[in-house]
């Protein structure tokens, strides 16, 4: 069972990421504040992965979008050898919709 996440959009502030004025903080990746700043990486990374943090809800949902359109495609067709294979939409949807469930 998945729990659901905050719904986005969510804001990358400095090294903080953030949703709104109503909402807690989602996460920060300044390792300070957990006494492991010995462990820390440079601010400029530790923004990056705020950003790339903050961007989870919208590729999370166009992730959602691409699974629903390879499905469309998605097919089982003779291969080389004769022998039953996915296309390449198939092999596709398979790689996207693991991605899915490892986000959820």
């Amino acid at each position: 069972m998945s729990t659901k996440h905050t719904p986005g959009p969510w804001y990358a502030i400095g090294r903080m990421v953030e949703v709104g004025d109503d909402h807690a903080d989602i996460c920060t990746t300044n390792p300070d504040l957990f006494e492991q700043g010995h462990l820390a990486p440079p601010i400029k990374e530790q923004q990056a992965n705020a950003r790339l943090i903050a961007a989870a809800p919208d590729m999370l949902a166009m992730l959602q979008e691409v699974a629903d359109y390879l499905d469309c495609y998605a097919d089982v067709i003779d291969g080389d050898d004769g022998q039953p294979e996915a296309n390449d939409a198939m092999r596709l949807l398979v790689a996207v919709t693991d991605v899915i469930a490892a986000a959820k």
